[in-house]
């Protein structure tokens, strides 16, 4: 086992994270925002809008648990430790979305949602799980292992398309769940708690 690899990325997402809310929070993402929007929103169509709340549901609550359930039938394991991580993650968002309590873009909304914008909890922990299934797929299954890491982008995608949430949402979410497994793993690992991948 190579901590020194696991120790050092740890190390790098945190810096990545903490200088990503520096610069969030002294308002120098609001072009990027823009940018993110403008571009996104260009494709806007009524057969993309419906190809994108399709795509939106695969990091809704409901597919979250579902696909943990299969996790855990297929290799129970392996879908409980994804399960347990994943629930963490989403108390996470939650928690810092009640701190920070940024509201949503006011622009033109495709869907209905409620609550705080930062960071988008479909990007947050749809990034979380799939990332986790990528770690146990990576070394038998690596083409599908990278394939699987396609979804929660295109999932985050969706959340600014939908006009819900604002590009620095989305990019925060992945970086704040990102930086959590990156944390997490190899601690776990050190103390041979990680389920074999």
């Amino acid at each position: 086992m190579n901590y020194k690899i696991d120790y050092k990325l740890m190390g790098i997402s945190w810096i990545l994270l903490i200088a990503y809310l520096i610069l969030f929070f002294s308002g120098n993402l609001s072009a990027l925002d823009k940018v993110g929007y403008q571009t996104i929103s260009s494709l806007t169509s009524e057969s993309m809008t419906g190809i994108m709340i399709a795509v939106t549901f695969l990091g809704s609550w409901i597919s979250v648990v579902i696909i943990c359930i299969i996790c855990v039938i297929i290799r129970f394991k392996k879908g409980l430790f994804i399960s347990l991580n994943v629930s963490v993650i989403w108390i996470l968002n939650y928690i810092l979305k009640n701190i920070i309590e940024r509201p949503r873009p006011s622009v033109t909304r495709l869907v209905v949602e409620t609550g705080f914008s930062f960071p988008s909890a479909h990007a947050m922990v749809s990034f979380g799980l799939f990332a986790l299934i990528f770690y146990m797929l990576k070394d038998k299954y690596k083409t599908i292992a990278i394939l699987i890491m396609i979804i929660p982008v295109f999932i985050s995608i969706t959340r600014v398309y939908l006009g819900v949430h604002y590009t620095s949402d989305v990019i925060g979410g992945c970086l704040m769940a990102f930086t959590y497994l990156c944390t997490v793993i190899p601690i776990l690992k050190y103390h041979k708690l990680l389920p074999h991948t």
